[in-house]
């Protein structure tokens, strides 16, 4: 359970749903839920904090990200095209 919560972008929902499907306890679920919720917090804090500052890199890493896809995009279409 703590390590499914510290895992990013995996819905705690999801992983509460599947908690309950296990022989899990109450008490065990509620600890291990708070402990792995916290450093995801602690990093979305921090994050929050600095991101006005860091704008800008996350306009050029989003930028690397899209024009990467872009460019797989298209070798891989040209792979394609007989």
């Amino acid at each position: 359970m703590f390590l499914a919560q510290l895992v990013p972008g995996v819905s705690f929902d999801i992983i509460s749903y599947a908690a309950s499907l296990t022989q899990i306890g109450f008490r065990s679920f509620i600890v291990a839920s708070a402990l792995g919720i916290v450093p995801q917090t602690l990093v979305y804090s921090f994050l929050g904090q600095r991101a006005p500052e860091c704008v800008w890199a996350f306009l050029v890493l989003s930028g690397i990200v899209v024009g990467s896809a872009a460019i797989a995009i298209a070798i891989r279409r040209g792979k394609n095209t007989p």
